[in-house]
């Protein structure tokens, strides 16, 4: 019997990264996410592809998000290197997940609902390694060293998007997106995306 596949869906803050590495370590498994991928992949030759850059690098390096297409075929390039696998952190649109239905197909889908104010609370405490990605919390889980990464010894920061002040941190219930509707966005994708029980997809 193969390994799972397991797709955590939910807003940010809502613990998917945390929830994804405590099934992966449990499964023995590969966690498997956008930012991760993205990294490993940064000098992909894309330059087959329609594309303004001919490596993701160069969209990261500008300050602009990495088209769809390109997270597609990085996304794709990680699942097919792991057995079983947890993903968090994608499809982030209706497009994705159709993309996603695909090219795989999973044992499980888990939505995580939080409500906004303790999104907001997770979100404000959340402080991310500038330089490995890592995450960790000011109260939760804080570094060993305040302001360094116990992984890597990088400097710790919090994102623009994680302060009060922020929309996005405002609107954090709202899903993975940056519309309004992306509650919405992450049900369907649940409802869309191919399931290994059989060749219908949830209704």
């Amino acid at each position: 019997m193969s390994e799972p596949h397991v797709l955590l869906l939910g807003a940010p803050g809502a613990g998917k990264g945390t929830q994804s590495k405590r099934l992966a370590d449990a499964f023995g498994i590969e966690h498997v996410t956008t930012g991760d991928a993205l990294r490993a992949n940064k000098d992909m030759d894309i330059s087959h592809m329609d594309t303004v850059y001919d490596t993701p690098r160069a969209y990261m390096d500008a300050g602009e998000l990495v088209p769809d297409e390109v997270v597609n075929e990085i996304v794709k390039t990680a699942l097919s290197a792991a057995d079983g696998y947890v993903l968090d952190g994608y499809p982030r649109n209706l497009e994705q997940a159709e993309y996603l239905s695909d090219i795989t197909s999973l044992d499980a889908v888990v939505f995580l609902d939080v409500s906004e104010a303790e999104l907001v609370e997770r979100l404000t405490g959340r402080r991310v390694c500038d330089d490995c990605g890592a995450n960790y919390h000011v109260e939760f889980s804080p570094p060993e060293e305040d302001g360094v990464c116990d992984d890597c010894g990088g400097d710790l920061i919090q994102r623009d998007d994680d302060t009060e002040e922020c929309e996005g941190t405002r609107g954090a219930a709202d899903g993975p997106g940056t519309s309004g509707a992306s509650h919405v966005v992450v049900l369907t994708c649940s409802a869309i995306i191919k399931h290994r029980g059989g060749p219908e997809r949830p209704k």
